[in-house]
């Protein structure tokens, strides 16, 4: 085998096996299942040797005694841990992701109820005339609207915050995969659309007497008086915050794996001074 051939070789098993595309390549199989649970399930009574971390940690510290061949045990050890800290690392933030985003859909879904419920409550008297000028609680039923209106606002904001840190993760981190488990990607995209469809239910109802009805499947019809647009770039503003904050959760995660508790105790100290300080 030619000099050449080996480095080409070798550069392939690099990329193969480093961190990053140790975890991608698990991704992609575990994205075989529908579910992150039904992944999870998928792992019972499986020995130690088969489970993620292990798989990911054999095929990057593979690679890595490999390209290290010929330095001091030392050298090899230190770079070996450091390779296997970095893919657990992004194992950790994969996990994360997908467990928050799963609990943030259950808490949505019912917000979105609520603001569904809210809102046709508020059509409804509207509807009635002689519930249309009465003020509940001394407030109108056009102020009641206009605070349903800035509720929906922060609602659907919270939900492209939460997106647009993941996507921010999924670029930086994983070369712009998508992490999410099938079922789960479907389901926060339905979430989405629908909180979307709330502005379109503002903007109908705000509507001067006489005007044609938005057209649905329109974004600009959509938007109403809340401004989709807006509220995302707002939400991309906020991104990278909740993006670091991700991102520590899962470093903790990591060094508590490997058992560096000093390093941990300080990322979760920064966690504490920044919420003392908001």
């Amino acid at each position: 085998m030619s000099s050449e051939t080996a480095k080409r070789r070798l550069a392939k098993l690099e990329g193969a096996l480093s961190p990053r595309a140790a975890v991608l390549l698990w991704l992609a199989e575990a994205h075989a299942f529908p579910t992150l649970p039904a992944y999870a399930s998928s792992l019972l009574g499986r020995p130690d040797a088969e489970l993620p971390p292990k798989v990911i940690g054999a095929r990057v510290e593979a690679a890595a005694r490999v390209e290290l061949r010929g330095l001091s045990p030392e050298a090899i050890k230190e770079e070996v841990r450091k390779r296997l800290r970095n893919a657990l690392f992004l194992l950790e933030l994969v996990l994360k992701i997908n467990l928050e985003t799963l609990a943030r859909v259950e808490l949505e879904e019912l917000r979105l109820a609520v603001f569904t419920y809210q809102a046709r409550c508020l059509q409804l008297e509207a509807e009635i005339p002689e519930y249309r000028d009465f003020p509940y609680g001394g407030r109108s039923l056009a102020e009641r609207w206009g605070e349903w209106r800035e509720d929906a606002t922060a609602f659907i904001g919270g939900l492209y915050a939460a997106e647009e840190a993941r996507l921010l993760l999924e670029r930086r981190d994983l070369e712009s995969r998508a992490c999410l488990f099938p079922e789960l990607a479907s389901e926060w995209e339905s979430l989405l659309e629908r909180a979307e469809g709330l502005a379109g239910v503002y903007g109908l109802m705000s509507a001067e007497p006489g005007q044609e009805a938005t057209k649905r499947g329109s974004r600009q019809a959509r938007s109403g008086l809340i401004d989709l647009d807006a509220v995302r770039a707002a939400a991309r503003a906020e991104a990278p915050a909740r993006a670091a904050d991700l991102t520590e959760q899962a470093r903790c995660a990591t060094l508590d794996i490997l058992d560096d508790g000093n390093a941990a105790d300080s990322i979760l100290e920064r966690r504490v001074r920044r919420l003392l300080d908001e």
